[in-house]
């Protein structure tokens, strides 16, 4: 099961989705419990059918077939934890860390999408033709720099420019992006159909903010 959160951290709207594999491990060992306990009570009831006698009339004691009820119940439990064992295991988040690498799936992983904020993104003027935001993913809970892919979206002119998709000083709790514009291509080339460079006052006017995935590691120590 996933459990998803949306908070707004200052400038930012993060969304953090949450696998909650450790709720789930935890779900799974408790059924497992209940598990050895019907185990251990379908044996009892066997047995304990088996010791009793007739009485006076000749008529059996019920346990036999309070054995085969259990023994649905016990098959039906068997199946369900099979059941959750599936989804524990399609909900780890897979880690690659290192071209050929095998893949980690420590459950300390956790998957965390946000956006900056359309209308509250903040941009900062650096010099020529330079623009600077700093992005707050504190709400994703990370304890080391995630893995991220970040890109800038807007109402004009966000695609002219370079650098949507590098973040820079990338931390567990924020990330810089540097836009560096204009870039020249075929279609537009030397200023030619936009203006030749956009300030942060125009960036903000145009609703400039960036969205990002990461994932990254949870757990206090990074190396456990």
């Amino acid at each position: 099961k996933a459990v998803v959160s949306t908070q707004s951290t200052g400038n930012s709207l993060e969304l953090s989705f949450k696998f909650a594999c450790t709720k789930m491990r935890t779900t799974v060992v408790l059924l497992v419990g209940l598990l050895v306990v019907a185990h251990i009570v379908l044996a009892d009831d066997t047995d304990g059918g088996k010791g009793k006698k007739k009485d006076k009339k000749g008529k059996k004691d019920k346990g036999g077939k309070g054995g085969k009820g259990d023994e649905g119940a016990l098959k039906k439990l068997e199946e369900e934890v099979g059941d959750l064992r599936s989804i524990v295991e399609s909900n780890i988040v897979r880690v690659l860390l290192g071209s050929g690498a095998e893949a980690e799936t420590h459950q300390c992983y956790r998957i965390c999408a946000g956006d900056s904020g359309k209308g509250k993104t903040i941009w900062e003027d650096k010099g020529r033709g330079k623009l600077r935001t700093i992005v707050d993913m504190s709400g994703c809970g990370f304890t080391a720099p995630p893995i991220i892919t970040t890109a800038v979206t807007g109402d004009g002119y966000q695609d002219l420019f370079i650098g949507q998709s590098a973040p820079f000083s990338l931390k567990k709790d924020s990330f810089t992006i540097n836009m560096l514009g204009f870039a020249s291509t075929q279609f537009h080339r030397g200023g030619c159909g936009g203006p030749g460079t956009l300030s942060a006052k125009q960036a903000m006017e145009r609703n400039w903010h960036v969205k990002y995935v990461a994932v990254g590691h949870t757990c206090s120590d990074p190396e456990s």
